[in-house]
């Protein structure tokens, strides 16, 4: 398969997150790109963290989180209900985060999105 139609078999599976989305308000964390559309958070993660990744500024307001490409259900945890081991580990902002529990291998897809199902009120 070469680039082109890697490209536009991204573009099908991820077009909500492009067609009609819009910036973000929210600033997405170092190595991210980020839409939203609808009450929805679209974060294009570009640098795959292998692992935990954390949303400054978002606890309390994350319903719901999944890949967009295959659908598969991301967990995660507000900053108050962590119980940090190395403090230093996850920097949360002053107003709390969300720490994304992502896959450590990443996913085999042009540019991995998650889907975040947001109170950005």
């Amino acid at each position: 398969m070469d680039r082109l139609d890697q490209l536009a078999d991204w573009l099908n599976l991820h077009t909500e997150a492009i067609h009609g989305a819009s910036p973000s308000t929210v600033a997405p964390p170092a190595g991210c790109l980020a839409t939203q559309r609808d009450g929805r958070l679209f974060l294009h993660i570009l640098d795959w963290p292998g692992g935990d990744l954390v949303l400054p500024n978002l606890e309390g307001k994350v319903r719901h989180a999944n890949l967009v490409h295959n659908g598969l259900e991301i967990a995660f945890d507000d900053a108050r209900d962590l119980e940090l081991l190395v403090p230093h580990q996850y920097p949360i902002s002053p107003a709390g985060g969300v720490v994304l529990r992502l896959p450590r291998r990443r996913p085999d897809v042009l540019v991995p999105v998650v889907e975040l199902d947001v109170d950005l009120n």
